[in-house]
């Protein structure tokens, strides 16, 4: 069981350490009208800019970038939940509760694009073992 658990932690990290900000308790900065472009615009007009796409597809693969994005978050919340189910049926109430205790400890994933000097680490001791409301930033 200890060599279970010594797997599983590291799983259970990778699993959940694509989540950025959407673990802080402050939302997103709003985007203003002349703020820098994100790393989804920077790809799609990279790609606009390479393949000489006109408007309509522009937006048609904006579309598609935006439908993989929503099946990847989609596919992260139900392998998280999985997980979670699994624990909780093969550990007793105390190793599930030092199991919260010991990923709560370590320390959050960092930022792509850490602002104002910020380290992009997520202080945010209370989120849930695997968070449900996380977002995946493609």
């Amino acid at each position: 069981m200890s060599r279970f658990i010594t797997v599983l932690i590291p799983v259970i990290w990778l699993v959940t350490a694509g989540q950025t900000q959407a673990q802080t308790n402050t939302p997103a900065p709003s985007r203003k009208h002349n703020a820098e472009p994100t790393g989804a615009d920077e790809r799609l007009n990279r790609l606009a800019e390479e393949l000489k796409l006109s408007d309509e597809q522009k937006v048609k693969v904006q579309a598609a970038f935006e439908e993989m994005r929503d099946k990847i978050q989609g596919a992260i919340l139900e392998a998280r939940t999985n997980v979670e189910s699994r624990l909780r049926k093969a550990l007793s109430p105390e190793q599930y509760e030092k199991l919260e205790n010991l990923l709560e400890q370590r320390p959050r994933s960092s930022s792509r694009h850490p602002e104002d000097g910020q380290s992009g680490t997520n202080q945010n001791s209370s989120a849930p073992l695997l968070d449900r409301s996380a977002n995946t930033h493609l």
